[in-house]
């Protein structure tokens, strides 16, 4: 594979929600064992600058690049290489236009999930290994995040189911755009 999984996951997430303009994942690739399986991971200094970088565990690249390789999906360690890149495309897209919050992220990381996956499993065998079959870390804004993603990743399939893909697509892309308060707000109206 002649391109990081962090590249092609950053392709894939851009071409998705139709955004340019952020830095190439790889020169903020780094080693941080001690942050687990993926993290962003960001730092303000005083003069105003933000120092960023991305970790994927060694065995989180691999079981994902091995599931591009193989289109066998090992959803554990594709969906933390998702997580992970989410996390960056977002901050890196929209950290100079308006604050953001770690729910924010990782709400966007748990619908991010689902879209890049759907084409290629059966939506509601993907729905249920994502929302269903999960345990989560003990923080509320994890809880928060999975539950808002779940019900907006249950509208998704609805649209889905209705022959309605592309409009829904159109819709993630407008939610994508928006600020947390408007994302909690249309996924409340879409579930």
């Amino acid at each position: 594979m002649t391109a990081s999984i962090e590249s092609i996951l950053q392709v894939e997430l851009q071409s998705l929600y139709r955004i340019d303009g952020c830095p190439p994942v790889d020169p903020f690739r780094v080693r941080a064992p001690e942050h687990g399986r993926e993290a962003l991971l960001v730092r303000h200094a005083e003069d105003g600058v933000v120092d960023l970088g991305l970790h994927l565990a060694p065995e989180v690249r691999a079981s994902a690049e091995a599931a591009l390789v193989s289109r066998e999906v090992d959803l554990d360690g594709l969906c933390a290489a998702i997580e992970g890149v989410s996390h960056f495309v977002y901050f890196t897209r929209w950290t100079e236009h308006r604050p953001m919050s770690r729910l924010e992220l990782e709400l966007q990381a748990e619908i991010d999930k689902f879209l890049v996956l759907w084409s290629s499993l059966d939506g509601r065998a993907l729905f249920l290994r994502l929302f269903e079959e999960v345990r989560l870390a003990d923080e509320d804004r994890y809880r928060v995040a999975h539950r808002e993603g779940r019900r907006y990743a249950s509208w998704l399939l609805r649209q889905r189911q209705a022959g309605r893909t592309a409009e829904a697509l159109e819709d993630a892309r407008r939610l994508y755009r928006s600020p947390l308060p408007q994302k909690l707000d249309r996924i409340a109206r879409a579930a």
